[in-house]
């Protein structure tokens, strides 16, 4: 359950930065009419570091349940 906890933030949060960008993209002209280049930056930066976050919480898991796994296979073997 803890793993795909995360990896629902993870995806969750990678959508909230593609958003973003589109949202930026899409309309570019009011951004730099209004000189919002740096602040459509910092939001998507914002999303980015957060969807971030949640995918080293996820490697991390996934590598101690890997491992662990491993251990446990390797020592059955014994």
């Amino acid at each position: 359950m803890f793993v795909r906890d995360i990896q629902k933030n993870f995806q969750d949060a990678l959508g909230d930065a593609g958003t973003a960008a589109e949202e930026s993209v899409s309309s570019i002209r009011t951004v730099r009419s209004f000189s919002g280049e740096n602040k459509a930056k910092a939001g998507y930066g914002k999303e980015i570091d957060r969807s971030y976050k949640f995918g080293k919480s996820l490697a991390t898991a996934a590598g101690l349940f890997n491992g662990l796994i491993g251990i446990v296979a390797q020592v059955s073997r014994l």
